[in-house]
């Protein structure tokens, strides 16, 4: 999955798993997955940030579904806006 914030590309999350999850088959376990994309802070700006999900998929069930989306800033380097 390809990944922007507020337009500017910020990378990919590489290969997902393959799972039931979009057509919620009951008989296989749908996998957490977490992926980390760092990107600059300066890419961010007051108010309303824009994040784009792009999935190319090859059919209606290879897709994704998810709950949130986590920001975090790293502790260790000052953030400057």
């Amino acid at each position: 999955m390809d990944v922007a914030l507020n337009g500017q590309p910020i990378g990919s999350t590489g290969e997902l798993p393959e799972s039931g999850v979009m057509h919620r088959d009951g008989i296989r376990a749908t996998a957490l997955v977490e992926r980390d994309l760092k990107f600059d802070a300066s890419l961010l700006h007051p108010g309303e940030n824009v994040i784009e999900l792009t999935k190319h998929v090859r059919t209606w069930t290879d897709g994704v579904l998810y709950d949130y989306l986590r920001l975090e800033l790293d502790s260790e380097r000052p953030f400057v806006p």
